[in-house]
């Protein structure tokens, strides 16, 4: 019995070898027959592979939809034509693609009235393609993009519904240790070493804002200005030429005048107005001037000015009071200069250093 399952066994097993070895040979002679069947039908046996992700053929046809950009396709080369040329001897336009002189394929021939619909198709999609573009740049915003307010009391005061802001400038930061180490013996040892942080900012900014078409917005701020008012902030509201408001400003203002017994002020920080009543214009200012007009006479190469100061600002910690007594009745006993009004004569001091 035992003898006999091993035979059945190795039977069965030649059997499945035999299977084995002969399945590649039946699939072999069916790829053959196939690629045979296709060479005779005229079709390459590559042709038929398939890609998962296929890319589009070259359109040879001015009707069909152009060939969609995207980044797994290459560009077409630089030296890549097309071109539509009339041909007189069949009445006909010829639309060809060409790569330098190598034509790409076979021309694609227009009757006049299918020339006619492809050039008005052109015009069409060249028209929307313009006025896509010039909307697309006309919403485009910096780095801070227009909002739009809907109602229409927003309109009625500001002229629009839009409001925009522009930052220009630049802002540097800069940030720095500074350690010293002094090798005093004298000192004791926590002091000999400081550490100390140091920190610096340059700031150049320009802001201009727009908040519909009567409100505008301006400001202009330097770290490194010699001068304050170089810092300008300014807000201007603008009416319409039938308002009685004409204009507004608050901030930094200025009220020239052509006049020349009056001279017009710069540099002023306040709030400004233009009212028009018909042929009335009223111009007034409520500000705070910032600068200041001198006058300096020149003198053999030198500048001479009259100022006063005080004595007590003069030199400091040099003039003192001999007694609380002085002191009390100093404003008193000069009140009426130059006559001082005091019964004490002093005629001799005598001056101690310890």
């Amino acid at each position: 019995m035992p003898l006999r399952q091993f035979e059945k066994l190795l039977i069965l097993s030649a059997r499945l070898l035999i299977l084995i070895c002969l399945l590649p040979l039946s699939a072999f002679s069916q790829t053959t027959g196939d690629q045979s069947q296709n060479r005779q039908n005229g079709q390459d046996p590559d042709s038929l592979i398939r890609l998962r992700y296929p890319i589009p053929p070259l359109t040879t046809s001015p009707f069909q939809a152009p060939r969609l950009r995207s980044p797994l396709f290459l560009n077409d080369p630089k030296n890549y034509s097309s071109k539509i040329e009339y041909d007189p001897k069949s009445n006909e336009y010829r639309f060809e693609q060409n790569v330098g002189s190598l034509r790409l394929s076979e021309p694609y021939y227009l009757r006049q009235d299918q020339y006619r619909q492809y050039d008005l198709n052109r015009s069409v999609a060249d028209y929307w393609r313009q006025r896509l573009a010039g909307e697309n740049f006309s919403s485009q915003g910096g780095l801070i993009p227009k909002l739009h307010i809907g109602g229409e009391a927003f309109d009625r005061i500001f002229g629009s519904n839009t409001i925009s802001i522009n930052p220009q400038g630049s802002a540097e930061l800069i940030f720095g240790v500074q350690i010293n180490n002094n090798k005093n013996n004298n000192l004791p040892e926590k002091v000999r070493r400081n550490t100390t942080f140091d920190f610096d900012n340059k700031i150049m900014m320009n802001v201009t804002g727009q908040i519909g078409d009567k409100l505008e917005l301006g400001i202009s701020y330097n770290t490194e200005a010699t001068f304050d008012f170089e810092n300008r902030t300014k807000i201007a509201y603008t009416g319409k030429e039938d308002e009685i408001l004409k204009k507004v400003e608050a901030g930094n203002v200025n009220l020239p005048l052509s006049g020349s017994l009056i001279s017009g002020s710069q540099s002023l920080f306040g709030i400004k107005t233009e009212l028009q009543f018909g042929r009335l214009t009223i111009t007034s200012v409520f500000s705070q001037q910032e600068g200041k007009t001198q006058t300096i006479e020149v003198e053999g190469g030198g500048v001479s000015n009259e100022y006063e100061i005080r004595a007590d600002e003069y030199e400091s910690n040099k003039h003192f009071f001999l007694s609380q007594y002085f002191r009390d009745n100093y404003d008193q006993a000069l009140k009426n200069t130059p006559i001082i009004n005091s019964g004490i004569n002093i005629t001799k001091i005598e001056v101690w250093i310890t």
